[in-house]
């Protein structure tokens, strides 16, 4: 059997080389990844990504003959998801604001579609912080995740104020929150967590 990880082919520990399933072979890698403080993030099984995937699928694929693994550290996968969630904030103001513009015209139509995307991705920005918040907790539990659930609890609230608002039908209240209020905070959390990675950046150098 072949073993890569993160493009490095390896030795194989004792006892992986008679593993006949990918359990198998990850268990007798377990030790070596605490000791290393790596976290798996991909597992490719005989050429295939099974990250994932339900066992009736990762077993169709046969015994183990090449197993390529990529693994990191918490403190790198965090700055980097952080870094991630970051990058949408540009995309999600342009898109306030024209939301927002659209309002204060009068095209409500145009907007509340608009409207609907920007809330989807919203869900999108609340599940990787949310995500991140999990990977801090397991495996950095000194780290400080205020920032990320007074990010969470901040945008709850506000998108509860956009729905009252488009609920009354106060349009140019509705065009404020997206543009201001929601866009202001997105800025504020953009640097927040800009900081935050370079924290954990400095803690993993």
């Amino acid at each position: 059997m072949i073993l890569i990880i993160n493009d490095a082919q390896r030795d194989l520990p004792a006892g992986a080389g008679a593993a006949r399933t990918l359990e198998e072979v990850l268990q007798s890698l377990a030790e070596d990844f605490r000791d290393e403080g790596l976290l798996v993030t991909q597992v490719i099984l005989n050429g295939t990504d099974v990250t994932g995937k339900p066992q009736e699928e990762v077993h169709a694929l046969g015994a183990p003959q090449k197993v390529e693994i990529r693994a990191r550290r918490p403190e790198e996968l965090v700055a980097d998801s952080l870094a991630v969630t970051a990058e949408m904030v540009g995309p999600l103001q342009r898109e306030l604001a024209e939301c927002a513009d659209k309002l204060r015209i009068g095209d409500e139509a145009n907007a509340t579609l608009m409207l609907f995307r920007v809330i989807d991705s919203f869900q999108l920005l609340k599940m990787g912080v949310s995500h991140i918040g999990r990977i801090l907790r397991m495996q950095l539990p000194d780290v400080d995740r205020g920032v990320l659930d007074e990010f969470i609890d901040r945008l709850d609230g506000q998108l509860s104020e956009v729905v009252a608002a488009q609920e009354s039908q106060d349009l140019i209240l509705l065009a404020d929150l997206l543009e201001y209020e929601i866009g202001e905070s997105l800025e504020e959390w953009q640097q927040q967590v800009s900081e935050m990675g370079k924290r954990l950046c400095r803690v993993e150098a």
